[in-house]
């Protein structure tokens, strides 16, 4: 998840596209993994990460007509972050997959011109992100609508001491 400042900016337009659009709300994060259903608990593969801070730059903000895409925030991939991938990959028994990194902001089914238009008005006012926690949720997969989003829920949690 992202550390503060950058927290608080991407909940509160989480927020205000949510109260907008009649979406769900839901934290900021970036999605690395989906464990398969026979891993080991949650809070041992945190355990064993350890800590974290990835320092991502910012691609920009884009839209697509995927559900969980609906507009986000692209990040640049690095090895740092899939090796991070990787790494939990390994301590879960999951297949390796080539990381997409973005932080959603609304989870919505939109006209694209809707959400060309609402993308043109919002400035990030900043080009790099450090993310220095990690969250395991219970989700279903794939999230598919709204009420999808809005079952997910918090199974085990990691902080770093960076902030």
């Amino acid at each position: 998840m992202p550390r503060e400042p950058e927290r608080a900016f991407f909940a509160r337009v989480i927020h205000e596209l949510a109260a907008r659009f009649g979406a769900p709300e839901f934290e900021p994060h970036l999605t690395l993994f989906v464990a398969p259903n026979k891993s080991p608990a949650p809070a041992e593969i945190l355990h064993a990460i350890g800590t974290v801070r990835l320092n991502l730059r910012v691609l920009g903000l884009r839209w697509s007509v995927q559900f969980t895409k609906t507009f986000f925030a692209q990040f640049e991939c690095s090895n740092e972050i899939q090796e991070l991938s990787d790494a939990i990959c390994a301590l879960t028994y999951g297949e390796r997959s080539a990381i997409d990194p973005h932080l959603s902001l609304l989870y919505k089914r939109l006209p694209e011109q809707t959400t060309r238009e609402f993308a043109a008005s919002i400035q990030l006012p900043f080009k790099e992100v450090i993310f220095d926690s990690l969250c395991a949720m219970r989700c279903a997969s794939p999230t598919r609508n709204a009420a999808d989003v809005r079952a997910w829920k918090l199974i085990a949690a990691q902080n770093s001491n960076t902030r």
